[in-house]
């Protein structure tokens, strides 16, 4: 079980019921402060939590992408869970956070967290990494190499991963059973001949196992954006081996 403590003492289960119940705000919640500290290496993450329950708030072993598959890899007893402190409110709580977790913090070569607290979205994480023995992929930012290449992890994406990320993207929307769906591969061939039709006037083929690809001519064409509305072409374009949508890889 992950240790947790508070004030340097470690916490009992008891203890940890007494300190829910004396933080538990009327709207029935508790807004906690915590960093964990992987003790084989040094390394820190600092997160927030909003407990629902107690039992909620017991099992909690921390969030975020690099702290995660880091503790998939090693036993709980390796890590220990430091409660900074607790707050009354959500917004309070964030604002501590974003006070610790800032774009230095995250470019430490000595914390799991990639994303600063106060930043929406993942513009700040603009690289992908990838660990070669787990094939876990993580994404941070370009500054963060040294800290990442520290915990194993390589600069880009496995051509795996990207193709498989490539196939997920490339799904073409149709119009089947009076509603909007996306479909990939074979699924397009089943719609269609069960009545579906192309919402787009233009559908993209390529030929498969080419990652290079352009609008050639003749037989070294790889690439076609033929008229939806010519199911017949279409068709004889998949009977010769066209396969829907693009690699972009």
């Amino acid at each position: 079980m992950l240790t947790k403590t508070f004030n340097n003492i470690s916490l009992t289960t008891s203890e940890m019921e007494y300190l829910w119940m004396k933080n538990v705000q009327e709207d029935g919640r508790v807004y906690m402060l915590y960093r964990i500290l992987d003790l084989t290496n040094g390394f820190e993450y600092t997160g927030k939590k909003t407990a629902s329950s107690f039992n909620e708030l017991m099992n909690y072993k921390g969030s975020g992408s690099l702290i995660s598959a880091t503790m998939d890899c090693k036993p709980d007893c390796y890590f220990e869970m430091q409660i900074l402190g607790f707050f009354s409110n959500g917004i309070d709580l964030s604002n501590a956070e974003a006070f610790i977790v800032d774009e230095d913090y995250c470019l430490r070569v000595d914390t799991h967290n990639v994303q600063p607290a106060n930043l929406p979205g993942m513009g700040f994480c603009n690289t992908w990494y990838h660990d070669p023995i787990t094939q876990q992929h993580i994404r941070a930012n370009a500054g963060a190499a040294a800290k990442m290449k520290r915990l194993g992890f390589k600069k880009g994406r496995t051509y795996a991963f990207a193709k498989k990320a490539s196939e997920a993207s490339r799904g073409i929307k149709m119009w089947y059973n009076e509603k909007v769906v996306k479909a990939v591969g074979n699924e397009i061939d089943e719609i269609l001949s069960d009545g579906g039709e192309f919402i787009n006037q233009r559908i993209w083929m390529h030929k498969p196992g080419q990652r290079k690809q352009s609008f050639l001519k003749g037989d070294n064409k790889n690439l076609l954006r033929p008229q939806a509305s010519n199911i017949e072409k279409i068709l004889a374009y998949r009977d010769a081996g066209w396969e829907w949508g693009f690699e972009t890889i």
